[in-house]
């Protein structure tokens, strides 16, 4: 099908009864240049199922629709197919416009890619579940199971709402994700796994949640859950035996990331980020936070992983060329809400050239606390753990480990200062310190006295034979 024509099972205006089920089976399915296939409910019924069944199907430009602009339930997507390929513009949509909640997509297949947007750049392709402006109805969730997930090119699978219901979960099960690159005709958009709670809009962001053996961020991809509008962002759940976020964009403007956030015009806390996995790799500027920019706290980050977390090196800043882009793990604050706890363990804890892990507050609001569970820590080449507040009685790091290694200019830092009490260092360990291996310094506030802590460069904490 293409050039506009449609399939259309729909609940029309004024009508009560329910929307009847519609299959489509074949060897190879594709919608092109606006052609499309919808169940939704316009009347006081709900909308039917839509059922597709192929070998491959693409959507080129066209789409599945299902969307519901009245009391009554959206209609659901269920799709079978070896290969699914959405590209130029491709969709799948449930979305509310109306009192009724959306649908929900369920997809299961070996391939599925989503590709880059139309020619003239107007629309991505994608696969959505969405509370419109003005709706009040919650959004559907969307389930996808895959051998392989790729998202490129500004590409997106999401869930939001611009209205006053609720975004809907999103859950993935596949052998390989990968989320990499940048829409080619407007490098603010990222290729993206995302819920949220849009600005002006109020609700709760939907849980995302990422089950798959590796999982590959990088040429511009994210992760992310948040909120800019009035209501509490979503958790994001991450368990891959393999997982590697690297690099930046490719203009060098912004980190790739998986992040969990309360953005400048939320209203709601964050919600919490949870990996776990064998190895946790972050290298080239990759950043993996939870963040509060608004007003409500942070959620918590906990990196769970069963051989090693690795942090390497750092990336050039062309916007600052004199703060490059650090490989990072964070919890911060910069408004008056309060930053999440970082809590890491793992056998092996590895930082080098310079990547940092940290808890921070800009702020009022007061930092989280850093804590650490690793049989190993090693900080190389000007690497760091640090943790910085200006308020409360947080902003603490604490250590269990047997063997804790700084070498070349590799710093473990506290800064309390303002009105915070925090600050303190604590390390629990069958270990001997080097002779003047750390060190007490007070620094001056404004408001009080604060507490800087800090063990120095190029000093080693040795396991107790």
């Amino acid at each position: 099908m293409r050039n506009g024509a449609g399939i259309f099972a729909d609940v029309n205006r004024g009508a009560l009864g329910n929307g009847g089920n519609f299959n489509l089976e074949a060897d190879r399915i594709r919608l092109s240049n606006f052609a499309e296939v919808t169940a939704g409910t316009f009347g006081l019924g709900n909308g039917g199922q839509l059922t597709v069944r192929a070998g491959i199907v693409l959507l080129s430009g066209g789409g599945f629709f299902a969307s519901s602009q009245s009391p009554g339930q959206g209609g659901r997507i269920n799709l079978s197919a070896d290969r699914l390929t959405l590209q130029n513009g491709g969709q799948m949509t449930v979305a509310t416009l109306g009192s009724g909640n959306g649908g929900t997509i369920a997809i299961r297949a070996n391939r599925i890619t989503l590709i880059g947007e139309s020619a003239d750049g107007s629309r991505a392709s994608f696969i959505s579940s969405q509370v419109l402006p003005d709706a009040s109805g919650n959004a559907g969730s969307i389930a996808i199971a895959t051998d392989q997930l790729s998202i490129q090119d500004g590409a997106f699978i999401s869930s939001s709402t611009f209205g006053s219901g609720n975004s809907g979960d999103i859950t993935i099960q596949a052998n390989n994700i990968e989320v990499l690159g940048m829409s080619p005709s407007d490098p603010r958009f990222a290729s993206v796994i995302s819920t949220a709670v849009q600005r002006d809009a109020r609700g709760t962001a939907g849980t995302l949640t990422l089950d798959a053996d590796r999982l590959r961020v990088t040429g511009g991809g994210r992760i992310s859950s948040g909120t800019r509008g009035i209501g509490r962002g979503g958790d994001l759940r991450i368990n891959a035996s393999q997982i590697e976020v690297s690099g930046t964009d490719p203009g060098g403007t912004r980190s790739i990331s998986i992040s969990a956030s309360v953005e400048a015009t939320g209203v709601g806390n964050g919600g919490d980020l949870a990996i776990s996995g064998d190895r946790l790799t972050i290298t080239q500027g990759g950043e993996i936070s939870t963040r509060t920019l608004g007003q409500g706290n942070a959620g918590n980050l906990v990196v769970q992983t069963d051989e090693a977390i690795v942090l390497s090196g750092r990336a050039r800043n062309r916007t600052t060329p004199n703060e490059p882009f650090l490989s990072r793990l964070t919890a911060s604050s910069s408004s008056n809400g309060a930053a999440g706890t970082l809590r890491l363990n793992t056998p092996r804890l590895s930082l080098e050239r310079g990547a940092l892990i940290s808890v921070s507050s800009e702020s009022t609001g007061a930092a989280g606390n850093l804590e650490v569970q690793g049989q190993t820590i090693t900080l190389d080449n000007a690497s760091q753990l640090s943790a910085e507040t200006t308020a409360g009685d947080r902003g603490n790091i604490t250590l269990n480990t047997s063997a804790l290694i700084l070498r070349r200019n590799s710093s473990l830092t506290t800064s309390a200062t303002g009105t915070a009490t925090g600050g303190n260092i604590t390390l629990n360990s069958n270990a001997t310190v080097l002779p003047n291996a750390a060190t007490s310094s007070p620094k001056p506030s404004k408001d009080r006295a604060g507490k800087s802590t800090s063990i120095p460069k190029d000093c080693e904490v040795d396991p107790i034979d």
